[in-house]
């Protein structure tokens, strides 16, 4: 393999994340987690599912950063969905 075709370029260390872009990037790998749990096996058990099932049927979503919830608008901190999978379209959007 020769090098003739590559320009070489010296050493570069990437540009440190700030806090706030650290922060985002971790919020978002963790909404893919939580899809991820959503089209998986229903049945197995998950550590940290941030959704459950309602006694009508429908699914619940808690929205959470750390250990605490997110609130979405004016004291609520939850959304409601009745089909998990469409859901889950809407949250990777």
């Amino acid at each position: 393999m020769s090098f003739e075709n590559f320009k070489l370029l010296p050493k570069q260390k990437p540009a440190p994340a700030d806090a706030n872009t650290k922060r985002r990037l971790r919020f978002l790998s963790q909404i893919e987690k939580q899809i991820g749990f959503a089209t998986s096996d229903p049945d197995r058990k998950r550590r940290g599912q941030w959704f459950w099932k309602a006694g009508d049927g429908s699914y619940v979503l808690s929205v959470r950063y750390g250990r605490r919830d997110i609130e979405l608008s004016k004291e609520s901190s939850q959304s409601a969905a009745q089909n998990l999978m469409k859901s889950s379209r809407c949250y990777r959007r």
